[in-house]
Parts: structure tokens; sequence; C-alpha cells
């Protein structure tokens, strides 16, 4: 008898088309797609999808001989040394990227025409979100894109950051869906924590604030940071505003080395107090 047995045809062919995924399983080229982050999906292909800035677009856009057209300067984080600009500038045109463009040595900037990014309009943001909601299919009322707006501050990938984010965690996209999933607080929520600084007493305004950050799970810094944008809403004198701003930004920065919150709450609550009785002298 033969020692050894041939495989059979079944096995051959079931090895041969069998794909080496080592158990893992893999995604199709549409599910990649479907689950890839809206920031990168939904990332400009072209000067021509740019939602905003559109002096900066059309230089960009306009041709220039290379070797007489300055580069380009818009948000850099590596260091180019210069002398790799000089050997190519006559085949190539270079557009610098950069946070801080005083950290480009003069040498380079001189070689560049400088553009400067500012954060987009709440217009251009709104535009981009609706089309991305509608090529999505979601769900978004009124409120929850005035939410996404206004807590995107101008920054497009934050917005859809947001979007997808709250997306995930609700199928109807609302102001208090937005809200909730980013943990800031809520409009009504800093107009009533307000309210009880202006006029409730210190001990009743500590408890009050304290059992709306306890059930809504909010952190003191992000309120200090809205309610310091709503007292510029409230009428009051211009000293007693800029001494109560002034305030407010302190208790703010001795929260970032994460100073004690009961004591910080208990500062907030001082400081409108103080600003109460100023107010109330100015009108006697």
């Amino acid at each position: 008898m033969a020692g050894t047995t041939a495989a059979a045809p079944m096995d051959a062919d079931a090895a041969a088309v069998r794909p080496a995924t080592k158990g893992k399983a893999t995604l199709s080229a549409a599910a990649a797609v479907k689950s890839s982050p809206w920031v990168e999906k939904y990332r400009p292909q072209s000067l021509a999808d740019v939602a905003a800035h559109r002096d900066i677009v059309d230089t960009s856009e306009c041709p220039s001989p290379l070797g007489s057209g300055p580069h380009y300067l818009y948000d850099f984080y590596h260091m180019i040394v210069e002398y790799v600009i000089e050997k190519y500038t006559r085949s190539t045109r270079f557009a610098l990227i950069c946070n801080h463009v005083n950290k480009i040595i003069p040498a380079l900037q001189s070689r560049c025409t400088r553009f400067r990014f500012a954060p987009l309009d709440g217009t251009n943001v709104s535009e981009r979100l609706q089309h991305v909601i509608k090529s999505e299919g979601l769900d978004v009322d009124k409120g929850g894109l005035t939410a996404l707006v206004r807590l995107s501050n101008g920054d497009m990938r934050k917005a859809l950051n947001i979007l997808q984010s709250t997306h995930m965690a609700s199928p109807q996209i609302t102001e208090e869906a937005v809200y909730l999933c980013t943990g800031n607080p809520m409009p009504k929520d800093i107009e009533q924590i307000a309210s009880w600084l202006l006029n409730e007493p210190f001990s009743t305004s500590f408890k009050y604030i304290s059992d709306t950050k306890m059930r809504k799970g909010l952190a003191l810094i992000d309120i200090i940071r809205e309610v310091t944008m709503f007292v510029f809403k409230i009428n009051m004198p211009s000293n007693v505003r800029v001494k109560l701003i002034n305030d407010l930004a302190d208790i703010e920065y001795r929260l970032t080395f994460a100073c004690n919150n009961k004591l910080q709450l208990g500062a907030l609550i001082s400081t409108f107090t103080t600003a109460r009785a100023a107010m109330v002298a100015a009108a006697a």
C-alpha cells in the first residue's frame, strides 16, 4: 500500500478560494465607507468643495509661472529647511501649514504669501451640515441644527464629529440630544443658573446649582464659560460687568489647575452676590 494519499479535489478547491483572513472578519468596501468618520468621508476633494474663504480659494487657483510666484503659507507643523525650497522652487510650489506663524523663520516667511483661515461663519457651517444630513438621510430638527452650529464655534470638523456622535447615540438629532452627547450645558440650564445667581440667596443658589450639576452631569468649568457669555446679555453697569467677567476668568483659571469644585462654586456665587450689591448701589 502506498504511504501517501492524494488530497480530495473538494479540499483543494476550498483551499484555493479561501481568503487569507487568519480568523479575522473583513469589512466590505461599502461597509468600510459607511463606518468611516464623516470628517474624512466629507473632506473637500478640491478647492471647489471648500465651504468658505472664497478670497483665499480664488487666489490659490490663480495660475502663476513656477519660479516667479510666491509660495503659500497656510498651517505648518514640520520645519522645512530653507535650502529645500530654494533648490526646488523652479519646479515646485510649496504650501506651508502652521498654527503659529511666529514659529516660521523670517527667511521662509519672506518667500510666502500668507493666508489666515478664520473660523467659518455660522451660515457656511449650516449649509455644509445640511448637505451631510441630506446625504446620510438623518432626522435633524431645527433646534438640533442650531445646537450643532453653536457648539462647533466655526470648526467644521468639530461640527461633523458632533453630528456623527449624536447620530450614533440617538435616532433623532434634537437640541437636547446634541447637548447630552457633548456634555455641554443647555441654554435653558444656563438661563436658570443665571437666574439663581442673580436672585437667590447664597445657600439656595449653592444647593440648586449643585443639584443641577449632579443630576445632569455638568462640569463647573463649562457652566462658568457659558455663564460668562450670558453676562454679556444682561443689562448692568459697565464697571460691574468688567469686574464680574474678570472674577469669572479667575475662577475658570483656578479650575484648570484642578482646584476644589465646591470652593470655586462658592466663589462663583460670591462673585454674583457682590455684583448684585453693586447694581443695587448704582441704581439707588
